[in-house]
């Protein structure tokens, strides 16, 4: 369901560039020139339907100029745009572009390992993506949706059960991390409140 993932990745992605680190992002539902507007939205602190509109005042042009410079200057900000790539596709761009981070948005559009049961191809490509962290000495950060059960009951605290198609996402992962919108406010991508739960 939409509360902010991909918004959160980015802000994640924002901080490890300010420390230098470099971050391949993995984008299945945005082109690089929509996701290079989120990140440069949140730099700025301009609101990203501005960038839909190029919208924009004398002030914030100047800022925007400021912020894409700097991106260009550090170049440690990688996006690939591919439509549904496979884990094998993700190894070989992780090989060129050698990342400390990376992060895939979102596990449901990427091509998984064909089995019947896609609970299995979900598990199975979970596996794999904890291998390639391994064998690279990174980490790697999946997006994931929830059930939208979530939305049709009254509490809609989100928990691990809540992880959609497949359990192996938690089991796979070092660290869970649920966004729940407290006030469940439409009109902005903000996340109010944060759930972790570390296995």
């Amino acid at each position: 369901t939409g509360k902010g993932k991909s918004i959160f990745l980015l802000n994640i992605a924002y901080n490890l560039m300010q420390e230098n680190k470099r971050i391949l992002y993995f984008s299945t539902e945005m082109n690089v020139h929509e996701k290079w507007a989120r990140l440069l939205s949140i730099m700025s602190d301009i609101a990203s339907w501005k960038f839909r509109r190029a919208d924009f005042n004398e002030n914030e042009w100047a800022a925007i100029a400021n912020k894409t410079e700097l991106l260009y200057e550090k170049n440690n900000f990688f996006v690939c745009d591919v439509v549904s790539p496979t884990i094998e596709q993700v190894n070989a761009i992780i090989r060129q572009t050698k990342p400390d981070v990376v992060m895939l948005d979102y596990l449901g559009l990427f091509t998984h390992p064909k089995n019947q049961n896609k609970s299995l191809e979900i598990t199975e490509f979970m596996k794999q993506v904890k291998i390639s962290a391994r064998e690279n000495e990174m980490s790697m950060l999946v997006a994931s949706q929830l059930n939208r059960g979530v939305d049709n009951r009254q509490n809609k605290i989100p928990t691990l059960a809540d992880l959609k198609e497949s359990g192996s996402i938690e089991q796979e992962s070092d660290i869970v991390i649920l966004l729940y919108d407290e006030h469940d406010d439409k009109k902005f991508d903000s996340v109010k409140t944060v759930l972790l739960s570390i296995e």
